[in-house]
């Protein structure tokens, strides 16, 4: 029964994407599998989320991070996909490091986190805080000197980007992320961070000793690349040009 429901879902999104004039799609992961499934190069146009309006009109302040310690910041979901974890175990590594990871969230993982933390004694360098409105975020971020990303290793996550980092971008703030796939190829092609391989907690303290060693003025490169590459790629305004321009073509 379920190879039968299949093939006909299949047949359906076959007919629709070789009717389409236009098939938008919001990771450049999905593009292969829209060929594969009829989709034609022509026809095929990235059009990604972008942040929420207030990332983009914020107004800095000066809340910047005054404290000695490196301070970075995870803000999200904490669920499996997360893999939060291992983020825990690259900071038990940085344990004698000048570092401190706030995470501010919640989700199914959050007790596991809480429990690892008393495990592991990373009550000095890891902190779990509550989930904040939107609306303090953009001001949130200003107080951290990186914004930290996370995926486990898995296939389907490999084409998505996580929703934050749109916001993570705009704020003109360094990331460090931990990913493969679609979160990998935009920080790398955005300059914003650093990035390794999902699941990887040495490697992960590898790129934060890497940025702790970089000068304040550097890593203020870094975030100004991220926030030139939001604006260039993801912002509002450039979407929906996008939109009517492909509207045009295809009218």
């Amino acid at each position: 029964m379920v190879p039968t429901v299949l093939l006909a879902v299949g047949l359906v999104v076959r007919w629709i994407y070789r009717n389409s004039n236009l098939v938008f799609i919001q990771s450049k992961q999905f593009e292969e599998s829209v060929k594969r499934w009829g989709g034609v190069d022509t026809e095929i146009q990235y059009l990604p989320n972008w942040a929420p309006q207030l990332f983009e009109t914020h107004l800095k302040s000066k809340n910047a991070n005054s404290e000695s310690k490196i301070k970075l910041l995870f803000a999200g979901n904490l669920g499996r996909a997360q893999g939060v974890s291992y983020l825990l175990d690259a900071m038990n590594i940085l344990k004698n490091e000048n570092v401190v990871l706030d995470i501010y969230g919640d989700g199914s993982e959050k007790p596991l986190l809480m429990d690892k933390i008393k495990k592991l004694d990373l009550f000095d360098k890891v902190k779990l805080k509550e989930v904040l409105p939107l609306e303090q975020m953009p001001g949130l971020y200003e107080k951290y000197d990186a914004l930290v990303v996370s995926l486990i290793d898995d296939k389907n996550l490999e084409r998505v980007l996580p929703s934050k980092v749109q916001g993570y971008l705009a704020s003109g703030k360094p990331i460090l992320a931990m990913g493969s796939g679609e979160l990998k190829r935009v920080i790398v092609e955005s300059e914003s961070g650093y990035v390794c391989d999902p699941e990887d907690a040495k490697s992960f303290s590898e790129i934060v000793l890497k940025f702790l060693k970089m000068s304040r003025g550097d890593r203020s490169i870094l975030g100004s690349h991220g926030k030139n590459y939001y604006f260039n790629n993801f912002s509002r305004n450039n979407q929906i040009n996008q939109i009517i321009q492909q509207f045009k073509k295809a009218g």
